[in-house]
């Protein structure tokens, strides 16, 4: 398996990569409270029946689009990553730098369902916090939902730490749907 630059050949097949996810248990968004006085706090919960992603997180034109466009910004705006296989796609990393608040923000860290456990996610934490360095950026931050437990133990294993739920992220109703929007940190030290 190869980790290389994605040239702008590469996103038409994006698609190859199998993003599904199975999840035993969610993560139960508690809220509190009213008015200035909210609070939320997350309560694992395990599932009867797993919950199962299917293709949801499937490359639509809108997300192949930001691909290409990131492609041709280049390094010191965006870090693009693949992985790829006996010549398939197995892998992805996707950071657009953000000038307005000095951050790199993750539109995607994605392994191959049959590639994950071999440490591919790590390889790519470890780039992008190189990166991110060598720009000088304050942080990285990305988003996940609550019914990807797995995805939220290993940001944690990786140093990101929670720092956000947004509840109106996805519907006007993502308490009463169960997915809710769940934002990381990584602190890169620098000055901000």
């Amino acid at each position: 398996m190869r980790v290389r630059t994605l040239v702008p050949a590469d996103v038409e097949r994006l698609v190859q990569i199998n993003s599904t996810f199975t999840s035993d248990s969610v993560l139960a968004v508690e809220k509190t409270g009213q008015g200035l006085e909210v609070g939320w706090r997350l309560v694992e919960c395990p599932l009867d029946v797993p919950f199962e992603k299917g293709r949801a997180y499937d490359f639509s034109e809108e997300d192949l689009a930001r691909s290409r466009r990131l492609c041709a910004a280049g390094p010191q705006e965006a870090l693009q990553l693949v992985a790829e296989d006996r010549g398939r796609l197995v892998g992805l990393l996707e950071i657009e730098r953000e000038p307005w608040n000095n951050s790199g923000w993750v539109w995607n860290l994605i392994v191959d369902r049959d590639y994950r456990r071999r440490g591919l996610g790590r390889k790519f934490v470890r780039r992008a916090i190189d990166w991110g360095r060598e720009l000088g950026l304050r942080a990285l931050i990305l988003e996940t939902q609550n019914n990807n437990v797995n995805a939220c133990r290993f940001y944690q294993s990786v140093g990101f730490r929670l720092c956000g739920i947004n509840d109106h992220y996805y519907t006007n109703d993502d308490l009463a749907k169960g997915e809710v929007a769940i934002f990381w940190v990584y602190e890169l030290g620098a000055d901000e």
